[in-house]
């Protein structure tokens, strides 16, 4: 595996919000890729992205002429060549409050149609972040072939509370070691990052975690009904993941070894992120 890349970036940090949740998202895509966003060509999420252009282009949303959406941002996960590509956000200042959340619109569709698209395989988008400078890329939400995306659009908001200065996202696509079978598209559009949504959403998910740092077992309580659980390591890793259904869970991390941890709380198609210390 090769060294990670220190990405460079020739604009200043964006001032967080960038766009709103209510009005006018910071970019839409119709002028591709978007002022002071760029790309990445075959490189892993341990690398980091190259600035080179691979797989991502623009194009109508979901592939439907008439979406409200109008032009995103598309990649095509096939078989035949190698897809370890990158759309990769500007810098973004979080400051100090960490209060910010990612909010976007994703779609996913067979190859150049508008019927439901199917990962196979290991081929997967993932969105991830890095707070160092491109150094380490965690990854904050995975879509594979294990989730199901709407072919004619969802909205997504990532909590990124657990960050504060001066971070960047990027969306990341692979068809995987293996010859997956399926030719899809994925799209992202509207891509916002907002203050006021994540205020709101902690509010109206009302979770909390206890007790961090953790030794053995870390309990989640929260307003509604918690669907999943993920717990990831550093790497972008997921190595526990717990589906309760109920708004009080516990996840039990003793056979973990000790280190910082993300662990990924999704109620109602909303996902919450926090950083946790294992002992």
């Amino acid at each position: 595996m090769g060294c990670p890349f220190t990405y460079q970036t020739s604009c200043a940090p964006f001032v967080a919000p960038y766009g709103t949740a209510t009005g006018a998202p910071g970019n839409y895509f119709t002028s591709y890729p978007g002022v002071c966003w760029s790309e990445g060509d075959d490189t892993a999420v341990a690398v980091g992205p190259n600035g080179l252009d691979g797989a991502w282009a623009t194009d109508d949303f979901a592939n439907d002429a008439a979406s409200s959406n109008g032009q995103a941002a598309k990649i095509n996960i096939w078989t035949t060549a190698a897809i370890n590509d990158w759309l990769v956000t500007p810098e973004f200042d979080l400051g100090t409050a960490g209060n910010f959340e990612a909010i976007f619109d994703i779609a996913h569709t067979d190859f150049s149609d508008t019927i439901p698209g199917v990962f196979t395989a290991d081929q997967q988008v993932q969105l991830v972040i890095t707070d160092d400078g491109g150094m380490t890329w965690t990854t904050l939400q995975t879509w594979d072939s294990t989730t199901t995306v709407s072919n004619t659009g969802q909205n997504v908001v990532v909590d990124l509370s657990a960050y504060t200065g001066v971070v960047q996202l990027a969306f990341w696509g692979s068809n995987g070691v293996g010859a997956g079978a399926s030719d899809t598209e994925f799209f992202v559009d509207n891509f916002t990052i907002d203050a006021t949504a994540s205020a709101s959403s902690v509010e109206e998910l009302g979770f909390t975690f206890y007790p961090n740092p953790v030794k053995d077992v870390l309990n989640i309580n929260g307003l509604q009904n918690i669907d999943s659980a993920a717990v990831m390591n550093m790497l972008g890793q997921q190595v526990l993941n717990v589906e309760p259904g109920v708004s009080n869970a516990q996840i039990d991390m003793s056979t973990l070894s000790a280190g910082i941890y993300l662990v990924q709380v999704t109620t109602d198609s909303r996902t919450s992120t926090i950083r946790v210390v294992k002992e």
